[in-house]
């Protein structure tokens, strides 16, 4: 978390505590049904989830169709947060709602959570949409999309998977079994003739390693008629747990999305674009974004920022368990990151059988610097990803993992980079 963000958090938690000392209550609706008026009266902050509403007022009131989740709650300890510790340890707060990651928490010592690297707050002041249920109509296909798409091989996808992540191996960032990955990598990309690079930035290694740097991995595919401009798919092949320097498998925590950027970038080295497509593998995702920080500062010194027009992050894509979807998450910082989001919905109706949310309240994976420059793209995350049971965990195999659910996906990752980078005939 920089140094930004704790500045606004801290000064967050002083404001509110002055702000509104009077308890609150927490409202659950999830059908509006003839009940519009509970979430337009003025005096409440109204949270959307999709198709739930968590309506906080400072009485006790009842809500038609509502349920009480929780009453004589001080409105200074409500916090939306995403949790990225594994599930045994997310502690120090009482959930009220949960849905895709995302929960509204009472919290103690709201200071504690806030200085914590894995835990990411969003302040209960005002009224916000922090999920947004999309229902696009479905439009004719593209046929020679669907052609691109047929081309997708679970077998293969699934041959990259189990490389990237046997069952006793880690790809801690400074480990010699992430420098590895990232010759696999590498050598995936120059077989396909995409002229692989290494990107290096300075690792944040413990005591007890040698002074490793880390590396993204790019490969390039020039297109035929508009080579200056590109779009960009990528996804991390480091891991985690609490064990990284030894055992960190991270089937799911990355190997899932990575293993889909190598599939992706097999499919479209058969075919022509107009522009140019990068395909990333970054690194240091699980220190804190180092990789593609690094990226996106090259780019900004470049002056070239700009010649990204779309881009895609895969982070956590072979798991569900009672939802067959898929959260978008970007940004509405300018017009063209909100159309990014109906894009990619319109895509996923048109392709897919997946469901899927949109969220702007993003951060916590590699999307999240390119949305702070204004670039136009989002990240792909399985609904369920808080669900997980082996999130950063030793567990975290190539078992657990439901390829179908991955190729769907991969589909929609697919459309959308056809569709930005102008398949060509």
């Amino acid at each position: 978390m920089n140094l930004f963000i704790r500045i606004m958090l801290t000064s967050f938690t002083f404001c509110i505590l002055y702000w509104d000392a009077q308890a609150a209550t927490v409202h659950l609706i999830s059908a509006l049904q003839d009940n519009q008026s509970a979430i337009v009266s003025k005096g409440q902050i109204v949270l959307t989830f999709g198709n739930d509403f968590i309506v906080i007022r400072d009485d006790s009131a009842q809500i038609l169709n509502g349920r009480v989740l929780a009453s004589d709650i001080p409105l200074a300890n409500l916090v939306v947060l995403k949790d990225r510790r594994p599930m045994d340890q997310r502690k120090d707060y009482r959930i009220l709602y949960s849905r895709a990651g995302f929960r509204l928490a009472y919290v103690t010592d709201l200071q504690a959570l806030s200085n914590h690297p894995d835990i990411q707050l969003f302040p209960v002041t005002e009224s916000r949409v922090i999920l947004k249920t999309m229902t696009p109509q479905r439009v004719e296909p593209d046929p020679a999309v669907t052609a691109l798409l047929a081309k997708l091989s679970a077998d293969k996808y699934t041959a990259y998977l189990m490389d990237l992540a046997p069952d006793t191996t880690t790809r801690y960032t400074c480990s010699p079994e992430n420098q590895i990955a990232r010759d696999k990598i590498q050598n995936h990309f120059a077989d396909l003739g995409l002229n692989p690079q290494f990107m290096s930035f300075e690792a944040v290694c413990g005591a007890d390693w040698d002074r490793r740097p880390g590396d993204n991995v790019i490969g390039i595919k020039v297109g035929a008629t508009l080579p200056q401009e590109y779009v960009m798919i990528g996804a991390h092949y480091d891991s985690t747990s609490p064990e990284a320097c030894n055992l960190a498998p991270g089937a799911n925590d990355n190997a899932s999305g990575i293993a889909a950027v190598m599939e992706i970038a097999r499919v479209f080295s058969g075919v022509n674009t107009e522009r140019s497509v990068l395909f990333v593998a970054f690194s240091g995702e699980e220190e804190g974004t180092l990789g593609s920080e690094r990226l996106v500062k090259f780019l900004k010194d470049l002056g070239a920022l700009k010649v990204i027009t779309g881009f895609i992050i895969l982070d956590m894509i072979s798991y569900y368990r009672n939802i067959y979807g898929i959260i978008a998450e970007g940004s509405d910082h300018t017009a063209e990151q909100a159309a990014v989001l109906d894009e990619m919905t319109q895509l996923c109706a048109t392709y897919t059988p997946l469901k899927i949310e949109t969220s702007t309240s993003y951060g916590g994976s590699d999307h999240e610097p390119f949305l702070n420059h204004r670039l136009p793209g989002c990240l792909l995350i399985e609904n369920e990803w808080a669900e997980y049971p082996y999130y950063h965990t030793i567990h975290d195999l190539v078992s657990y993992q439901d390829i179908p659910y991955s190729l769907d996906v991969m589909r929609l990752a697919t459309a959308f980079m056809a569709a930005r980078g102008g398949l060509l005939p």
